[in-house]
């Protein structure tokens, strides 16, 4: 952690799905120009209003291809803005770059070639988009088509976030003989892959700097993990029906903590909650 008592993290969805387009396996052709316009914007904006020197890790993406594909589509967007606006005060390594270093360099270099690069502008603000890490964090908590088909059947709906809200308020249990995941385990391996996320970006030379990870995720994962951290460790009907519904695609939802205040923002909404809940998965 970033000293006592200190977390700030962000998680995006991923943008709008779809046939593969081009270089972006998963996304549809709206959803390209939605992470490389408005999401990649909205990423300039966050890191306009961080302290300096911050620098921002997104780090991690599914074994989904459009959770990747839209960590690189923002990359790339988030580059040309500013390339565009002429920013002298940011910069960003994309994917681009990284596999440019990684034909240039051996891969057990190819951290300390990033590190270098970073090294080189302590004075601004960096974006690193390597969305590198997959696996179990992210793909913890991918049900059956079976336990999918029940919870359309159990809903009568063709709303999915109705069968969030089901899955959340039954914590996964049995819908005609087909268990889920549980969402309160769901949520916490969110905030272990964050853990993993910061253990990885010490590699890449952000040592004693404001340090932000961000890895793409899922919109019910992202819902498990705000009810789980808005509703004091507990997910539950009240909970979820609190949070109004899933965010939307390419959305960032923002975790702060500071001196033992926390706050989430979701879908706009701030919300407090409880650090405790983020520290003792840190001291698991």
């Amino acid at each position: 952690m970033q000293g006592e008592n200190y977390k700030n993290f962000l998680f995006f969805r991923h943008s709008l799905p779809g046939g593969d387009v081009n270089e972006y396996p998963g996304l549809s052709q709206e959803g390209v120009d939605l992470a490389k316009g408005e999401k990649a914007k909205n990423f300039v904006e966050f890191m306009e209003e961080c302290d300096p020197k911050t620098v921002l890790f997104i780090g991690a993406a599914s074994e989904n291809s459009r959770t990747k594909s839209t960590a690189i589509a923002i990359g790339e967007g988030v580059k040309q803005i500013i390339v565009d606006e002429k920013r002298e005060d940011m910069m960003i390594i994309n994917w681009d770059d990284v596999q440019k270093i990684k034909k240039e360099e051996n891969p057990e270099r190819m951290a300390a070639e990033i590190a270098r690069i970073i090294n080189q502008n302590p004075e601004k603000k960096i974006i690193v988009d390597t969305p590198l890490v997959s696996g179990k964090y992210l793909s913890f908590g991918q049900w059956s088509d079976e336990y999918y088909d029940a919870l359309a059947k159990a809903t009568g709906s063709k709303d999915k976030f109705k069968y969030a809200e089901l899955w959340m308020k039954t914590g996964g249990a049995p819908i005609d003989g087909v268990k889920g995941p549980d969402p309160i385990e769901v949520a916490k391996q969110q905030l272990r892959l964050i853990k993993t996320l910061e253990g990885l970006a010490s590699h890449y030379g952000v040592k004693d700097r404001p340090m932000i990870v961000a890895p793409a995720d899922h919109s019910w994962h992202m819902a498990a993990l705000a009810v789980y951290l808005k509703n004091r460790g507990k997910i539950d009907s009240e909970g979820v029906r609190e949070l109004g519904g899933e965010i939307k695609e390419g959305e960032i939802m923002h975790i702060k903590v500071k001196n033992g205040e926390g706050f989430l923002i979701y879908n706009g909404i701030e919300y407090s909650i409880d650090f405790k809940l983020i520290e003792d998965v840190y001291n698991e």
